[in-house]
């Protein structure tokens, strides 16, 4: 455990993550933008979302049309029959919440930060635009730079054995399905893993095969039993997206 390894954490952490998570999901609840988006991307997406299918698919953003047509689903089936574009984007709030407790772990665990300094940070990062307006709209980047953060954690550790190399690349597959653009966090991994050079090679090839995994397995999946291209050309459309127009 970190504990064993001289990271200790602070007393109290869990309580204080709770507490950092609930004050950053209030905050992004109750400021729900009813403009979607700066461009008509929320549009598309809730279209999307609503009319489900292969239209939840999209290559570049594999996954958060699933997630949020089962959110919106779950909701309707408790009963919540409000704006689809207000129910979704609580889904972004839960994981701007997420990204807020997060940070606060990385600084008070991995950097050692005191209470006060770490809370001070969190609210900078929390009320900075990117992360305030991405976590009350209906957009894709706040999910997966959550599971970034998870995945920082877990490289940080005092100690990175095999498993955690492992755990990190499996977090970095995620976040890539949430966002293709992540599969850029591969550096910073690099420069990790890169301080042991005796153990580089053999650690990058765990790192590897652990993102490769989970992100092979969601496109061949998506593209097996979603989209179902007619042709090769027609997969590789899909996968091309902007790209191939």
């Amino acid at each position: 455990t970190d504990a064993a390894e001289g990271a200790t954490a602070p007393a109290g952490l869990r309580a204080e993550l709770v507490a950092v998570w609930l004050a950053a999901a209030a905050l992004f609840a109750l400021t729900l933008s009813s403009v979607p988006a700066l461009t008509h991307d929320a549009l598309v997406y809730l279209a999307d979302i609503e009319a489900g299918g292969h239209r939840l698919f999209h290559a570049h953003h594999l996954s958060y049309g699933v997630l949020a047509a089962a959110w919106l689903r779950g909701a309707r089936a408790l009963g919540v029959d409000a704006d689809p574009l207000h129910v979704v984007a609580l889904l972004n709030a839960a994981g701007g919440a997420t990204v807020a407790a997060l940070v606060q772990a990385l600084l008070r665990v991995r950097a050692g930060a005191s209470r006060a300094t770490a809370l001070a940070a969190v609210a900078g990062a929390t009320l900075s635009f990117g992360v305030w307006f991405y976590s009350v709209s209906v957009e894709v980047y706040v999910l997966p730079l959550a599971v970034l953060l998870a995945a920082t954690y877990v490289l940080t550790a005092p100690s990175l054995t095999t498993s955690r190399v492992a755990a990190v690349g499996m977090f970095s597959g995620i976040a890539v399905v949430g966002h293709e653009v992540h599969v850029l966090y591969a550096a910073a991994v690099v420069v990790v893993l890169l301080r042991d050079r005796a153990t580089f090679s053999r650690r990058l090839v765990v790192y590897g095969t652990a993102a490769a995994a989970v992100v092979v397995a969601a496109y061949a999946a998506a593209l097996a039993f979603a989209v179902r291209p007619g042709s090769a050309r027609d997969g590789a459309d899909w996968l091309g997206g902007y790209a191939t127009g």
